[in-house]
């Protein structure tokens, strides 16, 4: 899963949110498209994954100032 959250936030960058899709994550993570909707429901599931993710880093980084 950590291959399609790295993959995600480099498309998402990349493209934007809404010009983002599934396939694309899937080819840069080099996934089939149906092995990304098993662990997401779908775009935006993916994306709240990743924001979560991305907070959780944040409130460790501010915990170890």
């Amino acid at each position: 899963m950590n291959l399609v959250l790295d993959a995600a936030e480099e498309v998402f960058a990349a493209n934007g949110f809404h010009a983002s899709s599934i396939e694309q994550i899937a080819r840069v993570a080099e996934y089939a498209t149906g092995t990304v909707y098993l662990y997401f429901r779908d775009k935006e599931a993916l994306y709240l994954e990743l924001f979560e993710e991305k907070i959780r880093e944040l409130g460790e980084l501010i915990r170890r100032q």
